[in-house]
């Protein structure tokens, strides 16, 4: 594997993440303004959104990470963050609002509001591209790289939705998943619920396998009732979970199945404390 490019830094990283995310953002507007009427109000995998959906899910993210920096910029406040269990049903409201719109208004809404907030992406040069902390409404201040990595994975994912919903290729590029690897392992976070785990004590790894073959392990366990997700293998795994970067992307986003070796039934526990985005 090639040495994984770090996006907190300011230049190089920077222009890598921002390079991916506006192919990923370009190939599924590309795809959405390309389908036929018919497939706009198609099921997607991603539970009870259809294709519009989906859209107008990515109108509601860019609306608010340009109000983000704009609460920034002017020294307002953003009060309490709402936290991370409220995320999905509101997220789920917002983008269901948007079926007043047609599938034109929309894309065209989308493009108007994503080329404004790149050029904020693009304006944080060196050190404030990983100390400029925005106000998420959900998760509280988070480095403007962060919300840059959640618009990559958004797009990346969404995209295969669309893809999906559409009858077309199910693929995600390479350099996509391995450079959201370590982050989308940290989604499990936002997904994992320590009120269900109560003692629960798992232990996985995760084996991630890379294009040219070589694997990177990683630790996913409950211990104690608290979520570890950390670089390197555990000492006794109780199962193995082997995955392609971009197996890996679906696996925590779509709860998509793996080869797994080992206690299945601990994997099984695992999923069972978390919840879907």
């Amino acid at each position: 594997m090639a040495a994984r490019v770090d996006v907190t830094n300011g230049f190089e990283g920077k222009a890598q993440l921002l390079g991916l995310l506006r192919r990923e953002y370009a190939r599924l507007t590309d795809l959405a303004a390309g389908l036929d009427d018919k497939y706009w109000n198609a099921q997607t995998p991603c539970e009870a959104w259809e294709v519009r959906d989906v859209i107008g899910h990515m109108v509601d993210v860019a609306e608010s990470y340009l109000g983000y920096f704009t609460l920034v910029e002017k020294g307002w406040s953003a009060g309490e963050p709402l936290g991370w269990a409220a995320y999905p049903h509101d997220l789920d409201a917002c983008a269901r609002d948007y079926r007043r719109l047609s599938r034109l208004e929309l894309l065209a809404r989308l493009e108007g509001l994503s080329e404004p907030l790149f050029a904020k992406f693009d304006a944080l040069e060196g050190e404030p591209w990983a100390t400029t902390m925005l106000p998420h409404r959900y998760g509280g201040p988070l480095p403007a790289f962060v919300l840059a990595v959640f618009q990559l994975i958004d797009y990346a994912v969404h995209s295969w939705d669309i893809r999906i919903a559409a009858g077309d290729s199910d693929d995600l590029a390479d350099d996509t998943t391995q450079t959201l690897v370590p982050f989308t392992l940290t989604v499990y976070n936002f997904l994992f619920d320590p009120s269900a785990a109560g003692s629960t004590d798992v232990t996985l790894q995760y084996d991630i396998t890379h294009p040219d073959g070589e694997v990177e392990p990683w630790t996913v366990a409950v211990q104690g009732g608290q979520l570890v997700i950390a670089p390197g293998a555990p000492e006794r795994p109780e199962a193995t979970l082997r995955l392609t970067p971009a197996e890996l992307l679906l696996r925590v986003f779509r709860q998509r199945s793996c080869a797994v070796s080992g206690d299945e039934e601990a994997v099984a526990r695992f999923d069972k404390l978390l919840g879907t985005v």
